[in-house]
């Protein structure tokens, strides 16, 4: 025989669930999984009105046929993101140049 337990109105499940603590990650170390790797030597830069979308691209590509196929990773971003990206990457070369280990092509400003 089974034995019934009451449950106090308190002890109820309601079927709400807190968001915020779900997704409440500040108590766990992170680590950063890279899915793939691929070298780009040219970016083209989109912006729209709600994003900004980055294109590397792979060249000089591969002739195939009558055509040239060029391999291009598309990365999409908010726009406060690209700032911040751009501001971080900016920094970056900054310092390296600064440094002098940086590779430069053409004319040094």
């Amino acid at each position: 025989m089974v034995k019934e337990e009451k449950i106090e109105e308190e002890e109820k499940v309601t079927g709400q669930a807190d968001i915020n603590k779900l997704y409440d990650t500040s108590d766990i170390p992170s680590r950063i999984n890279v899915t793939h790797t691929k070298y780009s030597n040219l970016a083209s830069i989109n912006v729209a009105n709600r994003d900004v979308h980055i294109d590397f691209l792979e060249l000089p590509g591969v002739r195939m046929e009558n055509e040239l196929l060029i391999n291009a990773t598309r990365v999409y971003m908010s726009h406060a993101a690209a700032q911040k990206f751009a501001k971080a990457l900016q920094n970056v070369l900054d310092d390296v140049h600064s440094q002098g280990i940086m590779e430069m092509y053409g004319e040094e400003e």
